[in-house]
């Protein structure tokens, strides 16, 4: 196991026995999730997962990356009482805390998807169709434009121009301003390398 799996590991049984502490119901209600036969249904950037206090599963029992397991019950730890506003857009350095993984941000985020569909825009656009992405609330005058429900009450916009003779390809990918109440930035920005992930198998 490497250094950094052993941490996510000891994080995960950390906060799978903090989960055992917490109104899995309440917090469920809270943020717009199913909950049954003892385990929150979490749809995971189109793919759906179960979380209780025995762990994280995916839709064929399994557990999946330990780096998403950890996501995923943080999403449940960190439930607000109420759900906050959800403001505008904003950019991931902007968030509070993420300051020290804003270079990862940039590299393993929007510069991946800029690399992987550079000259491509319409193969982003069909595998955006394929996670249910859906119009902006306005136009940003991009190539690509969509937004994805990331997770309940967490959408994500993703914005693309492609390249030509002058500019290389650029990507933004965005965040509603309340998207640091739901998740601290760790897993925020395992939230959007799921995302690019995910585009690039549709």
């Amino acid at each position: 196991m490497s250094a950094e799996n052993s941490v996510y590991e000891q994080t995960y049984q950390k906060y799978l026995n903090d989960l055992a502490g917490i109104d899995i119901p309440q917090a469920c209600q809270t943020l717009g999730l199913e909950y049954e036969d003892g385990k929150a249904v979490i749809n995971f950037v189109g793919r759906t997962f179960t979380v209780s206090p025995q762990g994280v599963e995916n839709a064929k029992g399994l557990q999946p990356e330990l780096g998403i397991c950890v996501g995923l019950i943080r999403y449940l730890l960190m439930c607000p009482p109420f759900p906050p506003k959800d403001g505008g857009w904003t950019t991931f350095r902007d968030i509070k805390g993420a300051g020290p993984l804003t270079v990862y941000w940039a590299n393993d985020v929007e510069q991946a998807l800029s690399e992987v569909f550079a000259g491509r825009p319409q193969d982003l656009t069909t595998a955006s169709e394929k996670l249910n992405a859906v119009p902006p609330d306005q136009d940003y005058s991009y190539d690509v434009q969509f937004q994805v429900q990331a997770l309940s009450r967490m959408p994500m916009l993703v914005l693309f121009n492609d390249g030509d003779d002058d500019f290389p390809p650029k990507s933004t990918v965005l965040f509603r301003e309340s998207a640091g109440t739901y998740l601290d930035p760790e897993c925020l920005a395992i939230l959007g390398v799921a995302v690019v992930q995910s585009l690039i198998r549709a």
